[in-house]
């Protein structure tokens, strides 16, 4: 929570193109100077003390390098305290360049006021368990990548375009920014610490800090639908948004797009329309039985 909160002032930062040299700088430097941690520290047991520490710096690696080039806010001016918090998103976003989602918050209903009950309403709109999880094992692994194969599909992704920021701050285009000539810049070392959380061979505390994130609500209805559902007694209509870290978000993508998963997409296909086909041809009997004595077409 800590570190979530000291990241915000991160989602100020415009896009990398209007970044000054001495913010560059600072973020290629503060990267460098953590490569040396951060390869001893991958040879550490992915369930060990040490790993989680890793995972909890890299996490607030992006507040603590790049707060010091920020200036300091100034007080926001009489017309800028009267907008609303949702026309002030839009200011942001359109100074990043980011205009497709500066249109659609402008058009949206807003974010639902933080609230225990809106907590509650949001976790209510999960479905509960219907029965534990089993424990599934495999007589052989379901996906195999390396650390070149993680590598080539992240860097793909990792441009100087500026995305949302992850909880925490970080994007793909400070990734981008990270990267060097060196077979151990912290672009690749981050691939290699991605390729762990695909092996799902960690403790449950780095889980439980992988899996880490925010969850918010976005109004469905107008302010007037709103009030209207209120006085009536029934609940505001929100839609949950979860965010997760960009460690796991990079980790679902590659494998969801690896050769495996998508061999094992197709060949699910397959099987489905073999189910279908069988299942038509032991009806085609019946069919012709109704449908011919009708004079309909076979």
């Amino acid at each position: 929570m800590e570190i979530h909160h000291k990241a915000g002032f991160l989602r100020s930062l415009p896009p990398l193109s209007l970044w000054p040299w001495s913010l560059k700088r600072r973020w290629a430097k503060a990267t460098k100077e953590f490569v040396p941690y951060f390869q001893q520290a991958l040879l550490c047991s992915p369930s060990s003390v040490e790993f989680l520490k890793l995972c909890l710096r890299v996490l607030q690696l992006p507040a603590v390098a790049l707060r010091q080039d920020t200036p300091e806010r100034k007080p926001a001016s009489d017309g800028k305290a009267t907008l609303s918090s949702k026309l002030k998103k839009v200011e942001t976003l359109t100074l990043q360049d980011r205009l497709h989602d500066a249109s659609k918050v402008l058009f949206s209903h807003g974010i639902c006021k933080p609230s225990p009950a809106l907590f509650g309403r949001l976790q209510a709109l999960h479905p509960p368990l219907k029965q534990e999880i089993p424990a599934i094992t495999v007589p052989e692994p379901q996906l195999t990548m390396t650390n070149a194969d993680v590598y080539k599909a992240v860097h793909k992704k990792c441009t100087e375009h500026w995305d949302s920021m992850d909880p925490f701050g970080w994007n793909t285009a400070l990734l981008h920014l990270a990267g060097g000539p060196s077979d151990k810049c912290f672009f690749t070392l981050f691939t290699e610490l991605i390729n762990v959380a695909l092996d799902v061979k960690v403790s449950d505390l780095v889980a439980f800090t992988l899996s880490s994130g925010n969850i918010f609500g976005l109004n469905k209805d107008s302010e007037a639908v709103q009030q209207a559902r209120i006085e009536k007694g029934l609940n505001p209509r929100e839609r949950p948004i979860n965010q997760g870290t960009l460690i796991l978000k990079l980790a679902f993508d590659v494998a969801l797009h690896s050769e495996d998963a998508m061999h094992a997409a197709m060949s699910c296909n397959r099987f489905s329309k073999e189910l279908v086909l069988r299942e038509v041809w032991q009806l085609l009997p019946t069919y012709a039985a109704c449908c011919i004595p009708m004079g309909m077409p076979f």
